[in-house]
Parts: C-alpha cells; structure tokens; sequence
C-alpha cells in the first residue's frame, strides 16, 4: 500500500459551487492519471501512464553496446542501477527500440485503487522480481470495475519469462515469452484470480468488464478455435518446421499475434463466490444468426451488468441485414436473449455502456453528421422499448455515455469545439433523465477552480462523479523530479489527473465573470496530445465503448 499525506491531495472548492474537485493523490506515481470507476462509499479505481522510475533489468543490457558508451552520461552508476534522470530516459528508449523478444518489456499502464489518502496498486499478473524485491511492471494492467465491497476485476496481460537457449550456432540467446495476452482477473480478499478462457489455444482471451453486488463478473472470453491456429500451434511443436528457436517462442509468437479473425469470442457472465472461485460460466450470444457454413469470426461482449443479472455491450451484426457486411452494435443480453435497439439505416454503429436497476441502458451510437461520422449519446428504457438521443453541446459535437446511476443520472463527455479539426477538445457532463437538463460539468464547479473536466467516467448514487481533468503545472521528468529549464525556472505542462466531484450541500452555480484568458483555457483545454492514453484506455474502460 502506499500511503499519500493530505497534502498529495489538492481541493477546488467555493462557497458558490454545485461541485467541489478533489484531486486523486497519484502525483508521486505517475505523470498522468484516469479515474474508471467509483462505488458506494467513494471508493475509485484509477489507471495512470508514464509512470516514475520503471525498474530496468541490468541482467538484459549489454552495457559494452557503443550507443550506450556513447549516450549514457554516467555509465559506471548505470550499470549498478544508479540512473540519473537522463540515462534512465535514455535507457527505457534503447530498450523499446531493441527486439521485443530479447529485451526487457516495460509497462505502460498500471492500475491503482484509491480510498481517501491510501492508494494501493493492483497487480494484476504482475509478480515480484526476485533480484530486486519489486514488481516486476512487465504487464499492463487494466482495472475496470468495482463493486460496493470493493471486490475488482480488470484485465491484465500475462508477464514475461526468460527462456535460455542454445540455437545451431552455438549462441546463448536469452529469450522472454508471454504465455497468454489480455486475460480478466477478480481481485478479492487480496487475491488475484483468473478468468481463464473455455478455449485457451495459445492463452486465448478474456476481459472482465464488470461485477455487480452479487459477484456476477460480466465480460467476454474465446469459445472456438479456427483450424488455421489449430494448424499455426501444431506447427510451433514440429522441429522440422518450427525452425532454430525454442517451441515456448514459436508459442508467444502466436500470443502476441492475437486473435483477431482465428477465434470466435463470446460475451460472458461468470458467477464467483466470496472465494473468487468461479461456480458458474455462462457464454452469451451475437445478434446475428451465421449460416452453417459460415466461417468468420463473430464477437460479442459484457461490458456491464445490474443487479437483475441484465447485462449490456456490443455484439457483431449484420449492417442493414447485408450478411457481406458485419458491423458492432449495442446489445443486452437478457437471459438467452440477445436484443439490438440500433436503426441501422440511420446509425452505423454503436455500443451499450452501462444499465441501471431500472433496466436504463446508455451508450452511444455512430451516424454521418455534414458527412463526418460522429457519436451521440443516447439512453434506452427497457420498459418502455424507448430510445432518446438528449441534446448535447451542439449538433455536430461527439458525445458518449459512460455511466448511469440509480437516480437515472448519466455522466460521459463530449466535444466542445465546433470547428472542423480533427482533435476536438471534449468537456465532462451530466444528464438527469427526471428532469431532463443537460449540464457541462465545468459549469458546476467554481470559477477559479484550476482543473478542466475532460471525461467523467463513473457515478454513484451518492451523485459522486469520478473523471479526467486536465491542470496546468510543472512537470516532471522520469524520475518524478521538476522539470526546469537552464535558467532553473519549472516548465510547465498540461496533465492530465484524475478527479473525483463531491456534491456540495446546498451549493448553487457559480456564475462566473468573463474569464480571464487562463480561465477560458481551464474550461475547456485541449486534450489532443492526450489522444494515444485515450486510444489505448478506450478498449478495456469499464462500462467503455469502441
């Protein structure tokens, strides 16, 4: 666990607020920060890249390598693990730049758990490093949902391993394998528990999306193999036609190709015990009927479920019942039924974020607005086999729902900015289905607050919010010291951290002056630098879309 002081965690409050902003306490972990989910008591998950002080595995570094000799600025310190700022900066660079096969694999993300001041990091696959007492950070780690007790679930990839082999030439080549990709965990009574795939060929797949109340885990997993990985396996164990490497690589080889167009995958509900043993695994269906004969791969997914056992996500279908042409869709998986709500004729794509108990359904889905595609948010009441598209900030604007509280509160983003470019800057909002108002969260909060909320990602029924935001302040470098420039001043930077928004007892709107041009900025800076964090993060969200 790591325990963060009071004064890690930074406070935007005002008298005239509906909001108050309070800043996770990760500054000392990573340079930037998004929240993902929140529960009843508050409690949030956090996912945070361009983490400080990566561990680097001397054993893997040929130190007598001359752009090392060359570019390392104290190589005797280096080689005892002693990195300044800048060799370590440049020693993560030459490792990403060597085979991934030989060299030492460094994580991008990592996830984090954060309960008031504590904050404790969540694993995932990762282990202990036996020769320096620490994780080892060669997975990526994705948290995606938390349930009232605090049990989570996520996803993480499988870490690596060395392999030591001898090939024909007689070199030592030490190699480093994964033995699965993307495989859904339950971490619960401080045990990390795997979702491992009815199909496991090569690892196969899993994501673990969600779980509710119940601990019903709601994700997907691989069902079937294609003959050509079948084929592609049988020939990693032939030495005839495996070649000069060890069957373990020819193995990883197949891992990291994924399995995109050789397994079918299915959504999936999984039923654990306070254990975190599974009891039950139930495969859902697709939207689509393929014909016998039809051999592609069709895929569907859980990405959220209430406490009905009502889950909701994506399914492939058939676009216009054109069986040449598959598209993803919205879908709830109710039982054994599989049910789709999109117009296909209007919309060409779309997906189902999160449901609440009053089987309320959000997401977004994807049309040509003045010939661009944009995503409007919507919502979907079961009951009444209703679907509404809210108004949102402007008719050309990009929106998407993330979440959906019981008070039929729904909280995402959309895009602020109504020219043309392509990095549009979004703005954080909530939707109040009762009564029907729309509200830019930045409106919400006080007018010297410093934060931009970009995304809100998360709600309870406490109306607590959890998102993004962007703040300007100095930066740092890889070691987690200020940067400054030659003459010793902090340079500043727009970071991206996460934020979670407490409800002020009676506050009301702050109405705010013309803003200074700062201000203006605070209110809605731009996140297009932010766009490869997002692009990643957008495939394992909890409650996320495509």
């Amino acid at each position: 666990m790591v325990a963060a002081c009071l004064s890690g965690i930074f406070h935007s409050t005002a008298n005239a607020a509906v909001y108050e902003v309070v800043e996770m306490p990760l500054q000392d972990i990573s340079l930037n920060q998004f929240a993902t989910e929140i529960n009843s008591s508050g409690d949030a998950v956090v996912q945070v890249s361009d983490i400080f002080n990566p561990p680097i595995d001397l054993s893997l570094i040929d130190f007598e390598a001359d752009v090392l000799v060359d570019n390392l600025t104290d190589i005797d310190a280096a080689m005892n693990g002693n990195f300044n700022a800048e060799d370590l900066a440049f020693i993560i660079s030459y490792i990403n730049s060597l085979s991934s096969e030989t060299s030492q694999k460094i994580s991008d993300f990592q996830s984090y758990s954060v309960s008031g001041n504590n904050v404790e990091l969540i694993a995932g696959f990762d282990f202990i490093d036996s020769s320096t007492g620490e994780y080892a950070r060669n997975t990526n780690t994705f948290v995606r949902g938390m349930n009232d007790a605090g049990v989570i679930v996520g996803t993480s990839d499988g870490p690596t391993r060395k392999i030591e082999y001898t090939n024909e030439s007689g070199d030592d080549i030490t190699y480093l394998v994964r033995d699965f990709g993307n495989r859904g965990f339950v971490q619960i009574n401080g045990d990390t528990l795997p979702f491992v795939p009815t199909v496991s060929v090569t690892g196969g797949l899993s994501e673990a999306f969600d779980v509710n109340n119940s601990l019903l885990v709601a994700g997907y997993e691989t069902t079937e193999v294609l003959e050509a990985r079948e084929t592609s396996v049988e020939n990693c164990e032939d030495d005839e036609v495996r070649g000069d490497i060890p069957v373990d690589l020819c193995l990883s080889r197949l891992v990291s190709s994924g399995v995109t167009g050789v397994m079918q995958r299915r959504a999936t509900l999984w039923q654990i015990d306070q254990t975190g043993a599974i009891t039950d695994t139930r495969n859902l269906g697709v939207l689509l009927t393929p014909a016998d004969d039809d051999e592609r791969v069709y895929v569907s997914r859980a990405l959220a479920v209430n406490e009905q056992g009502i889950a909701v996500g994506d399914s492939s279908d058939y676009y216009q019942e054109d069986e040449d042409i598959v598209g993803t869709f919205a879908a709830i998986f109710n039982e054994d039924e599989v049910i789709g709500f999109t117009d296909h004729e209007e919309y060409f794509s779309s997906a189902a974020t999160d449901i609440n108990e009053a089987n309320i359904v959000v997401g977004q889905m994807t049309k040509s607005i003045s010939g661009f595609s944009r995503t409007k948010f919507y919502y979907y009441d079961m009951a009444s086999n209703s679907l509404t598209f809210p108004e949102d900030f402007f008719p050309g604007s990009s929106s998407r729902a993330r979440a959906i509280n019981n008070n039929n509160i729904i909280v995402g983003e959309g895009e602020v900015d109504t020219g043309l470019s392509v990095d549009r800057r979004t703005n954080a909002f909530m939707y109040d289905i009762d009564e029907g108002t729309f509200q830019n969260l930045n409106e919400l909060i006080a007018c010297d607050s410093p934060y931009t909320l970009a995304q809100a990602h998360g709600i309870n029924d406490n109306n607590q919010i959890v998102g993004t935001a962007t703040v300007r302040r100095t930066s740092k470098n890889i070691k987690g010291e200020d940067l400054l420039d030659d003459n010793g001043n902090a340079i500043e930077q727009d970071l991206v951290v996460s934020v979670l928004l407490n409800p002020i007892s009676g506050g009301q709107i702050d109405e705010c002056d013309t803003p200074p041009e700062d201000v203006q900025q605070r209110s809605g800076g731009s996140l297009a630098w932010l766009l490869p964090i997002f692009a990643i993060a957008a495939m394992i969200r909890r409650r996320k879309s495509l």
